[in-house]
């Protein structure tokens, strides 16, 4: 990337995005602990079950930027 790309200010788009993403992080692990004891809660967070969607997703987030910035450097 060059540098006025990486000095670009972030579009209210993708900031509203991160910011939902950190939302509902914060909401579930305030209710994990809140509502499900502690050695319920560790396991969980560790459990392929929740591991494996969230990673799943972040997976799928990444490539569609990927495929949207290499769709508009190729233009």
């Amino acid at each position: 990337m060059t540098r006025p790309e990486l000095s670009r200010p972030v579009q209210r788009r993708e900031s509203f995005s991160i910011l939902i993403v950190l939302i509902v992080l914060v909401a579930a692990i305030i209710l994990l602990t809140l509502f499900v004891p502690a050695s319920v809660g560790e396991r969980v967070i560790r459990h392929p079950a929740f591991v494996v969607p969230l990673w799943s997703l972040m997976m799928v987030g990444l490539f569609w930027r990927w495929r949207k910035e290499r769709r508009l450097s190729d233009a």
